[in-house]
């Protein structure tokens, strides 16, 4: 099981990964107050990638929760709700009818469809959109579409940014790849110095590190194996 339960100790392996030190003079050379600045964002991408890459490959239940109740804004046919802050993307696969919307009682509402489906749709269905004058993710849903008052999302929350002093909100056995992700980041970037061999060493580490979490997954989580079609009550569209 992996011994990275904190910042500091996935710092001394990602420094390992890319052969370097906090006193390595190109690294520091591009931080623009001194503090390792480029080291941390180094290792936020790699937690990012990390768990992304989980999520794709049906290892995200560590991140799965519930909002509250949604509160539907405007009127038809620009009527919204507001996502929580840590919203990362919808619990939703259109595919095996399993929307990202439901009553409290657990009985789905609608189905979720591509932004660029929106003029086209009429009814119960909805999409994620990004409003950056209000820097939030938004539920929307098309014309004639009867939203319910008491809805809520099942969603992936986003990790919080690390801190020195706080756990790693991962599996243990997952956390090695956030060193991997943030190595191979980083031997993208200036002040990297390795060679071709570097390069070769850390993208290795990555794709080992990916199978492995795969294979433990595929091992020791039976929902990870393939399903067939569910249909549970009744798919409302």
């Amino acid at each position: 099981m992996s011994l990275l339960t904190d910042r500091a100790s996935i710092r001394r392996e990602y420094l390992r990964l890319v052969n370097a030190d906090t006193s390595d003079a190109d690294m520091i050379e591009h931080d623009t107050s001194g503090d390792l600045e480029g080291l941390y964002e180094a290792l936020d991408v790699g937690q990012a990638r990390a768990q992304m890459f989980l999520i794709g490959i049906g290892q995200g239940e560590t991140w799965l929760t519930t909002s509250s109740t949604l509160t539907i804004a405007g009127t038809d046919p620009d009527r919204y709700s507001s996502l929580p802050a840590d919203f990362l993307r919808l619990d939703s696969d259109p595919g095996q009818r399993r929307s990202g919307l439901r009553y409290p009682n657990g009985t789905q509402w609608g189905k979720e469809i591509h932004p660029s489906d929106r003029n086209r749709a009429w009814g119960h269905y909805y999409w994620v959109e990004y409003n950056a004058p209000n820097n939030e993710f938004r539920l929307r849903f098309p014309r004639a579409s009867a939203v319910p008052s008491n809805l809520v999302a099942d969603y992936y929350a986003q990790m919080a940014t690390m801190a020195d002093s706080t756990t790693v909100f991962m599996r243990p056995d997952d956390r090695n790849l956030i060193p991997a992700y943030a190595a191979e980041y980083a031997m993208n970037q200036a002040w990297f110095s390795g060679g071709p061999e570097d390069v070769q060493r850390i993208t290795k580490n990555l794709v080992r590190t990916r199978s492995e979490s795969y294979k433990r997954g595929r091992m020791t989580r039976r929902a990870r194996a393939v399903q067939t079609d569910r249909a549970t009550g009744r798919w409302i569209v």
